[in-house]
């Protein structure tokens, strides 16, 4: 998330949930980041299997719940 003073930028949207079990923050993101995210990952994998796992791990992957 673009963050500026605190503030987020023109565009930007996203949710905060915390699981309260273990502490974790999830946060959603703008499918323009989401977009970015995966072309600088596609760009600098190895192989489609490190780009998939990669991109799974951000939660921006064909595997993940977006």
């Amino acid at each position: 998330m673009a963050q500026v003073n605190g503030t987020k930028s023109a565009g930007e949207t996203s949710d905060v949930a915390t699981n309260l079990e273990d502490g974790e923050v999830v946060e959603t993101v703008t499918q323009e980041t989401a977009r970015k995210a995966q072309r600088v990952i596609a760009a600098h994998s190895n192989d489609t299997a490190e780009c998939i796992m990669l991109l799974d791990m951000l939660g921006v992957g064909p595997h993940s719940n977006s």
